[in-house]
């Protein structure tokens, strides 16, 4: 069985299975698979997960705008329609003056896919974590994440992997996105029967609430600001050890060192930020 050499880089899949090392000696990780990369045997932590299905060719998917979620990472933020929106008004007028009350109620649209979310594919890696400073012995032959190319078995060169938060691959439009809840205020007044006055105060009230209850949702809940999410592309550093781009345990583990980055980058999903603001016209 070729292990490689050293003269070149050719991964050899065996799965629980020992392998040869040049030195001739047989090895086994814990019945996972391994990859031979020259004189490194790197740890697949994806060869344990249950296996999943397939997407229904035939089944209903909502619309999208301009296209589907078709490559990793996804960029597409979300679906393009709201399935329910709701918008009303009162009046009260006497004598000259008038006085609305205007608001719109819409539901969030959907997102989520199983490109959303990319890890490591060990089949580009070059070595393993042995020799990391603060990397523990049980976590040392996943890859070194610093060796890893892009994928070759993608069109993206991206490799998707199931979602670390919830072990699975995420569907089409799993997840929802926060009410928003808008509210504006109108004035008005007869000066004359031909002149009429008015005063618009709009956004007096733009909240979001609700939305699929996630890690992330929890994290950068919905309000005022935080009025939706999507996926974090390649800004998502990871939390399964072997998948993510970083050393031992997680991001925060020691062996990374003690540089800092924002907590966002520990979420699959990101919070999209914005807020509308007071207008006096």
């Amino acid at each position: 069985m070729p292990d490689g050499g050293s003269s070149g880089r050719v991964p050899v899949l065996l799965c629980g299975r020992p392998y040869r090392s040049q030195r001739n000696q047989s090895r086994r990780c814990n019945g996972s698979c391994l990859y031979v990369a020259g004189r490194h045997a790197i740890q697949n932590a994806y060869y344990n997960l249950p296996a999943q299905g397939f997407l229904d060719p035939n089944g209903y998917y909502p619309a999208y705008a301009n296209n589907p979620p078709y490559t990793a990472p996804d960029g597409v933020a979300g679906t393009a329609l709201s399935p329910n929106q709701f918008t009303g008004f009162v009046q009260y007028k006497h004598d000259r003056w008038t006085a609305t009350v205007q608001g719109v109620l819409q539901q969030g649209n959907s997102y989520g896919s199983p490109t959303a979310v990319i890890g490591l594919d060990p089949r580009s890696c070059g070595a393993n974590q042995v020799g990391i400073a603060g990397v523990g012995t049980g976590l040392q032959l996943y890859p070194n994440y610093q060796t890893c190319g892009s994928s070759a078995f993608t069109s993206s060169g991206s490799l998707a992997i199931p979602n670390p938060v919830t072990g699975r691959f995420d569907t089409l439009s799993q997840y929802r996105n926060p009410w928003v809840f808008n509210m504006g205020l109108q004035f008005g007044y007869d000066v004359s029967s031909t002149i009429h006055a008015q005063l618009t105060l709009a956004n007096v009230v733009n909240t979001c609430f609700g939305g699929t209850s996630t890690s992330w949702s929890s994290a950068y809940p919905a309000n005022g600001y935080v009025c939706g999410w999507a996926p974090n592309g390649f800004s998502y550093i990871g939390s399964q050890p072997g998948a993510g781009f970083f050393y031992g345990t997680s991001g925060r583990d020691a062996a990374n060192g003690t540089a800092p980055y924002p907590n966002w980058m520990n979420q699959p999903y990101s919070p999209l930020t914005g807020a509308l603001p007071f207008r006096l016209t």
